[in-house]
């Protein structure tokens, strides 16, 4: 009995320990379970030397290094012989350049048609989200090496802004493929390919020629500007000396609808233009029908759904509203438009 009594008060001041480790918290329960305050946490991260993010494409083609706002970009050559057959990439690590600023975020994916490259398969896109919430973008070319082994960001994409997350994933519009979805604050996603098509819209001549019942053709040559701005001439090029001659110029804006949550279609385009200049003017002799005709004419306001390609071709589909051209003099609407790109030189 006298041995038992020691060994009672050695297992009493051991658990007397242990109990005062415990600083007097009564919240932990099990301490296996315990998780650190988010706040210890954040203060770890913020003591980390560098700001680092790493994005890689599902294929493991391509790896973005984000590092303090700065991209580099590496291209694993084992895996594009595997893909592309391609042996002759040293992988870098390869700078960005033309970068606006401070990059918050990178996504990478295959999106047909959205670089605009031919190689017999789709080149990866990469997408820079910015601090500011804008969006940037470039190809990476596996054959980067033979251009300088720098990357060079092709600009903003228009009209994005306040954008807070993208995802790689399936078109709701189109053939179903895949592409890059980015969500803005107000909850409206956008396609990027879609948004990304219209750059190269910007500032060029756009024409279209139609066969008239006469045997000439029919001319229209549209412009359309970043800042919403719009001109859009007719005429006819004669069938003898193959020349152009403008007889009409209409002014005016027009706006796009690219998110494919909102209330409008993705892809739709509305003009609102106004007749600034027709070669004839009605006399005193005109009959009535040619002066109501000008005057539905003085105004051209309607929707189009819109195409875009990187082969240089703008294509409208009449929805509602005014046509942009009449099939000749008072005759039927022109209801399909495929313009081509041509140069202001």
């Amino acid at each position: 009995m006298r041995k038992t009594i020691p060994i009672l008060l050695v297992l009493v001041l051991i658990v007397s320990m242990f109990a005062g480790c415990g600083g007097g918290r009564d919240d932990i329960g099990d301490v296996t379970a315990y998780v650190p305050p988010a706040e210890d946490i954040v203060a770890v991260e913020d003591k980390a030397p560098e700001n680092i993010l790493v994005r890689q494409d599902e294929e493991g083609l391509v790896l973005v290094n984000i590092e303090n706002g700065t991209v580099e970009v590496s291209l694993d050559g084992d895996r594009w012989k595997d893909l592309h057959g391609i042996d002759s990439l040293t992988g870098g690590p390869y700078p960005v350049e033309n970068i606006s600023g401070y990059v918050k975020d990178a996504i990478i994916g295959k999106i047909e048609g959205f670089t605009g490259y031919e190689y017999g398969f789709v080149v990866p896109a990469v997408v820079l989200l910015m601090n500011d919430g804008t969006l940037e973008f470039f190809a990476a070319d596996p054959y980067v090496d033979d251009m300088g082994g720098i990357f060079y960001s092709r600009g903003q994409l228009p009209w994005l802004k306040d954008i807070v997350s993208f995802a790689y994933e399936a078109e709701t519009e189109g053939y179903g493929g895949m592409t890059i979805f980015a969500l803005d604050l107000d909850g409206l996603r956008y396609d990027i390919n879609l948004v990304a098509n219209m750059t190269f819209v910007f500032d060029n001549l756009w024409e279209f020629f139609r066969e008239n019942e006469w045997g000439g053709e029919q001319y229209g040559g549209l412009t359309l500007h970043e800042n919403g701005e719009a001109e859009f001439v007719m005429g006819y090029r004669d069938e003898d000396s193959y020349e152009y001659f403008i007889d009409t110029t209409y002014a005016g804006t027009y706006e796009v609808f690219l998110a494919d949550n909102a209330a409008r279609k993705p892809g739709t385009i509305d003009f609102d233009l106004e007749l600034t200049w027709w070669i004839a003017e009605l006399g005193e002799d005109a009959d009535q029908a040619d002066i109501d005709f000008w005057n539905e004419r003085q105004k051209v306001a309607g929707s189009y759904r819109f195409e875009v390609d990187h082969a240089g071709y703008l294509n409208l589909y009449y929805m509602d509203g005014d046509v942009l051209m009449l099939t000749g003099w008072r005759h039927g609407p022109i209801v399909e438009y495929n313009f081509w790109m041509t140069s202001f030189d």
